[in-house]
């Protein structure tokens, strides 16, 4: 298991918006690893995990984007059924609450990576039970 640092982009749902984090990524040699959007009625929300989040945060801040940095739990887990069950039966046992999740496959699909976050107030206790629970 790892703490990496999630970067949410919140903005007006509108064309470009992704074309736009992805030229100022380009543009300073940043990677992404990760990246999941979704619009919500008026409002548009891309999350993205880089290879240096804290220059990706301060490049989309200069952009006028609205930027929340979160750290997050990334699990690596077989890739086959049952998996993301052991994690959330954990955290649900334990009354720690999901606020955010996703996933993505590796290139072979022999593994995937989850992306977790819970809130702020129970991260500590959340990173103990997955790190007791071998993740």
């Amino acid at each position: 298991m790892e703490i990496t640092t999630l970067i949410s982009v919140i903005t007006e749902n509108r064309t470009g918006v992704l074309a736009e984090i992805a030229d100022a990524m380009g543009s300073a040699n940043i990677n992404i690893e990760a990246i999941e959007g979704e619009g919500l009625g008026e409002v548009g929300i891309i999350r993205v995990i880089t290879n240096d989040p804290k220059r990706a945060a301060e490049i989309l801040r200069k952009r006028n984007l609205m930027v929340v940095e979160s750290e997050v739990f990334e699990i690596t887990l077989l890739n086959k059924p049952g998996q993301l069950k052991k994690v959330s039966d954990i955290l649900s046992q334990k009354r720690l609450n999901i606020e955010f999740i996703y996933q993505r496959a590796s290139e072979d699909r022999g593994s995937s990576k989850v992306i977790i976050k819970v809130n702020d107030n129970y991260k500590s206790k959340a990173r103990d039970v997955l790190e007791d629970a071998k993740f």
